[in-house]
């Protein structure tokens, strides 16, 4: 039985979705991939519907953030070529939450893994503000995700660009 709900999801849910996104449209998905759109479609929900789209954090590590649930659930499974993955509760993704994923995926198809990742570094954004090397397991806050996707959001507005 599949149970229809709304955010938060488990995170590992989301990644097993942005994986069938990816099948569909014949492209494949690498690790740092899935853990880069995971995080992009976290900021972008908060910033879009004003709640969280996974129920767990973002940490920031040495690579960028990472939602550490979904980098122990599917990097075991290799580091290109991931396919959704069997979890204990599947959840029905909603038609909404279905069309932020969807339109991350298509904002951000055609990068490199390596440009996603740039993104996500970014001067002055939620990584590069909270980030110390050498130091594990820093959460960055909700908020500060949300302010940073907020404002891309609000400049992609007045420049009708979205990256």
């Amino acid at each position: 039985m599949t149970i229809s709900t709304s955010p938060p999801y488990d995170s590992r849910q989301v990644a097993n979705h942005l994986i069938t996104i990816a099948d569909q449209q014949n492209r494949p998905m690498s690790i740092m991939r899935l853990l880069k759109l995971a995080y992009m479609s976290h900021g972008w929900n908060l910033a879009v519907m004003d709640e969280p789209l996974v129920n767990d954090y973002v940490q920031a590590w040495r690579y960028g953030p990472v939602i550490p649930s979904i980098y122990y659930a599917f990097r075991p499974h290799g580091v290109y070529g991931l396919k959704p993955i069997n979890i204990v509760k599947e959840e029905t993704i909603d038609d909404g939450t279905n069309d932020i994923l969807e339109s991350v995926f298509g904002l951000y198809k055609d990068l490199s893994d390596g440009q996603l990742s740039q993104l996500t570094h970014i001067e002055g954004g939620p990584w590069h503000r909270v980030y110390r090397p050498g130091e594990l397991g820093i959460v960055i806050p909700n908020e500060l995700i949300q302010k940073h996707f907020k404002d891309k959001l609000d400049r992609s507005e007045a420049e009708n660009t979205y990256s």
